[in-house]
Formats: structure tokens, C-alpha cells, sequence
């Protein structure tokens, strides 16, 4: 009896010591995960932001933005805004294209692998007091980016007596160097096809 006794001690302490280790590969699991995380986001909010409008001289679908700044500088800027449309009888209007597939390459080295577009700024309103939805849409195409589910919605409201000079906070996901950007609009407040301006604060990543 007394060796049943021991033998059970024996497989007991081998079974607590395989439950332990299981809970400590588990936390220490956990923690890398967590600490990744953490990285990740401090990486995004501290992180450089460039800003952009239309490309000055555009080249198809590879090139279409330039970052804001003084217009024969260096380096070269623009201080214009994208014009995006919206539909008819609250549909959403012709995609417009916001990043090229070799845009990219205009921030900074070290920082050129992974974008997101951080935030927006809308400059002009074709109608005042309007309430607007901007699509935000990654992919080939805005097509295949809508059927990929690769998109956000924003709900917008311009006011253009006190214009909103501040800028609006998008949550998008990361998308790999060479990923296209387009943006839609719908009307919300009435059935007629009219413009919004806006600008994009975009931020780079790393591999």
C-alpha cells in the first residue's frame, strides 16, 4: 500500500510538473504576444506621417499622390486636394484612385514596406451642411477591393461656414508596398451627385 501511495505521489508531482510547464509555455506565450502588440502600437502612433494630395504629374495607376509642401520645393509638394463625387439617388460614385502602387516610395527610407491611411482632412464641400459617407477601399481595383471586403466607411459632415479644419481619424488596416488606395462617396442628405475635397495623412512601416 505504502508503494501505491508512493507511486501515485510520483505520477501526481509528473503530472502538476506537465500542467505548470504547459501554464508557463502558455503565459510566456501570452507575453510575446501581448509585448508584439504593444510594439506594433506604439509603433503607429509614434511613427512619421506624410501628407498628400493629387500628384502633380501623375503616371497611370502606379503614381497618383504627392506629398503636401511647397510647390517647386525641395523636396517638391503640393497644396491641392483629391476631388472625389459622389452618385446619384445616394449610390456611390466612380472610385477615385489616392495611392499609386509606387507611391510608397515617397516615405521616408526605412518606412516604405507597409502603409495606412492614418487620417483625413476634408478641405471643400460642394454643399454646406451635407452628411456624407467616404469609402476607403485597398486593392487591384476598388471592384476587387469591395468584393475582397478590403474597405472602411466613414460618415462625414462638412459645415462649410466653420469648415473642419481639424483632422478626422481613420482606422485602416496596413497594406503591403504596392497595394492601391481609391476612395468612393455617397450623398447622403440628398439624391444630387456633388464633391467633397480631402487630403490624406498616410503612415509607413517597415518589414
Amino acid at each position: 500500500a505504502a508503494d501505491n501511495i508512493v507511486l501515485a505521489d510520483v505520477i501526481g508531482n509528473k503530472e502538476d510538473a506537465a500542467a505548470d510547464t504547459a501554464d508557463v509555455t502558455s503565459l510566456v506565450g501570452l507575453l510575446r504576444k501581448t509585448l508584439a502588440e504593444v510594439k506594433e502600437t506604439e509603433r503607429h502612433i509614434h511613427n512619421v506621417e506624410r501628407w498628400f494630395g493629387p500628384a502633380a504629374v501623375s503616371s497611370g495607376e502606379d503614381h497618383v499622390a504627392d506629398p503636401l509642401g511647397e510647390v517647386g520645393g525641395t523636396p517638391a509638394g503640393v497644396t491641392t486636394s483629391f476631388r472625389v463625387t459622389s452618385g446619384v439617388n445616394k449610390s456611390w460614385g466612380t472610385a477615385l484612385q489616392v495611392w499609386g502602387a509606387t507611391d510608397n516610395t515617397l516615405m521616408p527610407t526605412g518606412k516604405q514596406a507597409f502603409q495606412d491611411a492614418h487620417r483625413l482632412i476634408m478641405t471643400d464641400a460642394e454643399e454646406n451642411k451635407h452628411e456624407w459617407l467616404l469609402r476607403i477601399i485597398a486593392g487591384a481595383s476598388a471592384a476587387a477591393g469591395v468584393t475582397a471586403d478590403t474597405y472602411g466607411i466613414v460618415p462625414l459632415f462638412v459645415d462649410n461656414a466653420d469648415k473642419i479644419k481639424s483632422p478626422v481619424d481613420l482606422i485602416t488596416e496596413q497594406v503591403a508596398a504596392g497595394t492601391k488606395i481609391w476612395i468612393q462617396l455617397l450623398h447622403v442628405t440628398d439624391n444630387d451627385a456633388k464633391y467633397i475635397d480631402v487630403q490624406f495623412g498616410i503612415h509607413g512601416y517597415p518589414e
